[in-house]
Order: C-alpha cells, then structure tokens, then sequence
C-alpha cells in the first residue's frame, strides 16, 4: 500500500471516530474533491507534500496534508475546522498497513478561504497537517 493511501485512511478514519464531526457532516469526508451535488458541510483533505524517504532500511513517510471543512457559512466552517484540530493536531493517529506512528500529527498552517461557485458561497475552513509514519 502506497503513503498517500496509508495517510488518506488514517485521515478518514481518524475524522469519522469524531463524533461531533459526525454529527454535522455524517460521513462525507473526501479526498480531494467532493461529488457533484453533495450537500454542505463536508471535509475534504489534500496531499501537499512529501512522501516515502527512502533514507533508512525502514519504510518512512513524512507527509503534509491539507485537511479542510467546507461550509455554507464562515462560521460553520471555523466550527468544524476546530473538531478537526481537536482530532489531528498533537495526536497519535493508526496507520493501517503494519505502519507504525513516527511521531504526534502536527498541525502547522491555518487555513481560510471562500469560493465563489454560480453564484453560491463556500467556506473554507482547516489546517495544514504533518503525518509521519514507519515500518
């Protein structure tokens, strides 16, 4: 299994066990883009950067995510953004896959931004995200 599908479960998974986030976007969580027509709120996540090292025997990865809520209202999104930090950030998240966790996900960037879509407003709401792993 490569990196990017290793972080994307832990992601997933991890967010779906939040029941506060749940309860508001039920499980449309995504990666990268949403399906056409999917009702707000949701979360999506977004690989950034970094990979597999390939500098010790062991496999690593060191990877940096965009994870994001995606809301009618800026304040729907920053509520939701805050149930996603309380579930990544300085937390020791399960890698499938025999991986083990290298060290806490940390949460490095806040993000914001809004988008303009046929006359409809989306809020953008999330974090930038650092997932280490081993094996």
């Amino acid at each position: 299994m490569d990196a990017m599908t290793i972080v994307g479960i832990a992601i997933r998974s991890s967010l779906l066990a939040n029941s506060a986030l749940v309860g508001q976007v039920s499980d449309r969580i995504w990666q990268m883009v949403a399906p056409g027509g999917a009702p707000t709120p949701y979360v999506l996540f977004y690989w950034m950067g970094g990979g597999e090292l390939n500098s010790t025997q062991h496999e690593t990865f060191d990877m940096i995510y965009l994870v994001a809520a995606v809301a009618d209202t800026q304040v729907k999104a920053r509520e939701l953004a805050g149930y996603i930090s309380t579930t990544l950030k300085n937390q020791l998240v399960t890698y499938p896959d025999g991986y083990f966790v290298w060290s806490v996900v940390t949460e490095q960037d806040p993000y914001m931004d809004v988008a303009n879509i046929q006359n409809r407003q989306y809020w953008i709401a999330g974090a930038v995200y650092r997932f280490r792993g081993i094996r």
